[in-house]
């Protein structure tokens, strides 16, 4: 068990697969200095996501931290996509969806992740508030909408949202975690607190 772990470990280890593919004679030899060199960023984004791909990372914490920093950081649509639970096949349905189906709350909650993906967090908003409509998926699409409003530069109108219903998104360690984030990274925070200097 122990060898078998190492092994994960090792193969995990996105620093020392980036110094590799760095110090690689081979990749020398065949990618041109300017890629090899944009390349390298990318081991950083792998390594996020071999935390969830592996199951590696706390179920109680959110995800939202690592979405924030895709969008941010990076020009990457599909990690984002990933770690908000949509993937290529969901979207290709909900792109290729007869008129009659696209209002249908999932294909509403994917074409919302879908805009967030691509940095379009005005135009996640109704998607996601369409999403609503079906109770297993409210909790998911009120968070992702505090999340795009905050995103978006509306962090008066994220606080008000976040107040008037937070309850509704319940007290898992995994919403806290989502929570704290929030009250961190843009001060929202669904205790009721006046947020100065708010836009």
């Amino acid at each position: 068990m122990g060898r078998q772990s190492d092994s994960l470990a090792a193969q995990l280890d996105t620093d020392e697969a980036r110094d590799r593919f760095r110090d690689s004679a081979w990749v020398a030899r065949l990618w041109p200095q300017r890629l090899r060199e944009a390349s390298l960023a990318y081991f950083e984004w792998q390594r996020v996501l071999n935390l969830y791909l592996w199951g590696l990372r706390d179920a109680q914490e959110s995800s939202i931290g690592d979405v924030y920093r895709v969008l941010t950081e990076s020009d990457l649509v599909a990690p984002a996509r990933w770690l908000l639970g949509s993937d290529a096949d969901q979207q290709r349905i909900v792109a290729h969806a007869p008129p009659e189906m696209r209002g249908r709350p999932d294909h509403q909650l994917h074409l919302g992740i879908r805009r967030l993906s691509e940095r379009d967090y005005a135009g996640a908003l109704p998607a996601l508030r369409a999403a609503e409509a079906a109770p297993p998926l409210r909790r998911q699409s009120l968070g992702l909408q505090i999340f795009a409003l905050a995103m978006d530069g509306r962090v008066a109108a994220a606080q008000s949202l976040a107040q008037s219903r937070f309850q509704e998104l319940g007290e898992s360690g995994r919403t806290q975690s989502f929570w704290r984030w929030m009250k961190q990274r843009f001060g929202v925070d669904p205790s009721g607190v006046e947020l100065a200097g708010a836009p």
